[in-house]
């Protein structure tokens, strides 16, 4: 039972892990950790209580946000009260502005683009598959709208933060909100925590099945209130109890240092306590604006706290001006037999004065013109003091704008007051495949293996870690890629790859293929199909283990695209020639016969390609010979007065290469 903060202000009362050499602070060995833990992490929920009541007004700033959450046990407040506070505010800026905000980041879909590290063929082929089983991965744990809530946690409230963790033989991932999350403000005045203490309550069915050895104590676990006190409430309708989590970082290497700890409690409990050896804690944080000292950042709800709060006193001030003075008033002389009841429909406010003078309306101004205009111009500083402008929180469009590219511009001028945000959104999606990755390696190593779904367009694919892919961290290094660096508005995107198409640069495939529509995936295969096969063939001679082997060599074929097939393997032979020079293994043995498997594939494909355009330049001899004596007969076309009209061919159908249009003029990026 806590006994209060001053029954823990010993020297040792927040020292819960062990000491690098293993042994405890206060000697004893046998002591269970939830003894520990718990006065512990009440001290660091004590210091982080004025933080979390910030946090509880931004959310109800927000709206939507259920006071009953800030309960431990969801008792004693009824969340009908709070669901139309603040949220539902005429001109509620730091709704919109954090709604803004996220649809700004969350727009775009970056994905982490993985590199092998060496020359191995086996290694190459691996971290190509690692490349699509990250996507299915991330799809499978739900990744993508829990990034949505962990961005625009970050929006309002400085901070957003995932929480990765094994669940069973599955890879667990919860959003954290940040009242949940505790660090020791002393710990942290230079942003790294040597310890992370997160307090919730979770579902007792959920801790069973995860700690079944504890079964009873997790039955008989209570919920804690804000002085760390079980309470209970006899109406809800939930089974949950309070869990606090904690993670100690060693001090160094793991193998040296024995202080790293990770361990989960209930209040009388102790789940799990076992050393953690990560240099990392489980948790993906993405900052909105970084503080000057601590660990927690400055969000859009802290940014527009003052011009919301000048908005709403405004508002309210005009408003009941409105209600006051606006409409008619009636000025009415006392003893002119003009009763109250002669005025009907509530046509204005009476006012009586002195008799004699005759009864008339006036029609006065609630306020001053001047005051109304101060009123307005807070909504768009507020948009400009956090860098949103107001086209995007209001969704309109700047007058003379039309072209989608204009609009895309406009869009990519704003953004640039959010770049270091939306780059640590980047890097932060690279963080979190990281971390489900760690755990799948657990998985895999514990259980077997771990399977996802990879979908492509049109067709999808079963990946098994070990089987396909197993590749160690330092056999591959990573970068955060944008999914397009196309324009992200349909329309933008649509007018310059039609652009780059009649200019020449892009053929039709291509163009079908950079425009991402679902509806064209099987025309963009079948059209595509005649330069796949090239693709696979030359990957396949790359990537082979023996290249001495006769199954290794791949020959083209006539029903293929040679011309495309020829420039593909010209430019592997100097890849592969290049990286073999810079790594120094360009006598390699099997270097060398890669190579000359692609100059007799080159040496093939030109010759399948030379015989193709011999035969279709005989074709258009013969076609120009048969046209010219047809003039010389003096029988042309034009001059047939009578039969039937002559019949139009078809003719080949446009090669891939083709442009789609005449060339137009390219517009400006």
């Amino acid at each position: 039972m806590i006994g209060g903060y001053a029954s823990y202000m010993g020297t040792d009362a927040i020292r819960w892990w062990p000491d690098v050499d293993g042994q405890e602070f206060d000697g004893g060995q046998d002591v269970p950790r939830h003894e520990r833990l718990i006065p512990a992490a009440y001290l660091v929920w004590m210091r982080n209580a004025s933080r979390r009541q910030h946090f509880y007004a931004l959310a109800r700033a927000y709206g939507g946000f259920e006071e009953s959450l800030m309960m431990p046990n969801g008792a004693g407040i009824d969340a009908s009260e709070s669901l139309m506070g603040a949220g539902g505010t005429p001109y509620n800026v730091i709704r919109s502005g954090t709604n803004t905000l996220t649809a700004k980041i969350i727009k775009n879909r970056p994905s982490p683009f993985y590199l092998p590290v060496g020359a191995d063929s086996r290694l190459q082929e691996r971290v190509r598959l690692l490349n699509r089983f990250t996507p299915g991965l991330l799809r499978k744990v739900g990744y993508y709208p829990k990034r949505y809530r962990k961005v625009r946690n970050a929006s309002l409230f400085g901070m957003g933060n995932l929480f990765w963790y094994r669940d069973g033989q599955g890879v667990g991932c919860d959003v954290l909100q940040p009242w949940e999350i505790n660090v020791d403000p002393i710990d942290a005045r230079n942003n790294d925590p040597r310890s992370l203490i997160i307090i919730r309550y979770l579902d007792k069915g959920i801790l069973k099945r995860r700690f079944p050895k504890s079964a009873d104590a997790i039955e008989n676990a209570p919920v804690l209130d804000e002085s760390f006190q079980p309470v209970a409430d006899m109406f809800a309708m939930s089974n949950r109890c309070t869990v606090v989590e904690a993670w100690h970082l060693p001090s160094g290497d793991a193998r040296e240092c024995a202080d790293g700890r990770h361990s989960i409690c209930l209040l009388d409990e102790t789940l799990y306590d076992r050393r953690y050896n990560r240099p990392e804690f489980p948790i993906t944080s993405l900052c909105k604006t970084p503080g000057i000292s601590g660990w927690w950042g400055m969000g859009v709800g802290t940014e527009m706290w003052g011009f919301q709060d000048r908005i709403s006193m405004m508002d309210e001030r005009l408003e009941y001006a409105v209600r006051t003075v606006g409409g008619k008033m009636w000025l009415v002389p006392e003893g002119s037999q003009i009763y109250d009841t002669d005025f009907n429909d509530d046509m204005g406010v009476i006012i009586r004065h002195t008799p004699g003078m005759e009864p008339k309306d006036i029609d006065p101004q609630p306020f001053h013109e001047q005051l109304y205009q101060y009123f307005r111009d807070l909504t768009p500083d507020a948009y400009g003091f956090s860098a949103i402008s107001q086209m995007s929180a209001q969704a309109r469009k700047e007058p003379g704008v039309t072209a989608a590219l204009a609009l895309q511009t406009l869009d990519d001028i704003e953004t640039d007051g959010f770049i270091g945000f939306e780059r640590d959104d980047e890097e932060g999606v690279v963080e979190d495949a990281r971390q489900a990755l760690h755990i799948v390696r657990q998985i895999a190593r514990n259980e077997g293996d771990f399977t996802v779904m990879s979908a492509g367009r049109g067709s999808g694919e079963k990946i098994d870690w070990k089987r396909d892919v197993d590749v160690p961290e330092d056999g591959y290094t990573v970068q955060a890629w944008a999914v397009s660096l196309l324009p992200k508005t349909p329309a933008a995107r649509m007018q310059r790859l039609l652009e780059l198409g009649a200019n020449g640069y892009f053929d039709k495939p291509t163009v079908l293929r950079y425009l991402e529509l679902p509806d064209t995936a099987q025309e963009e295969q079948l059209m595509l199909s005649a330069r796949a096969v090239c693709d696979a063939q030359l990957e396949t001679m790359i990537a082979a283990e023996d290249p001495f082997d006769e199954a290794s060599f791949i020959a083209p074929t006539e029903h293929q695209d040679c011309a495309y097939a020829l420039q593909r393997a010209d430019a592997h032979y100097n890849r592969l020639q290049t990286d073999s020079i810079r790594r120094k293994q360009h006598t390699d043995p099997k270097v060398l016969k890669k190579l000359e498997n692609l100059d007799k594939y080159i040496q093939l494909a030109k010759a399948i390609d030379d015989k193709a355009k011999a035969e279709a330049a005989a074709i258009q001899a013969q076609a120009a010979a048969a046209a010219q004596q047809q003039q010389v007969a003096g029988q042309p076309a034009a001059q047939q007065g009578a039969g039937p009209a002559p019949q139009l061919s078809m003719g080949p159908p446009p090669t891939p290469s083709a442009p789609i249009a005449p060339a137009a003029p390219l517009s400006p990026a």
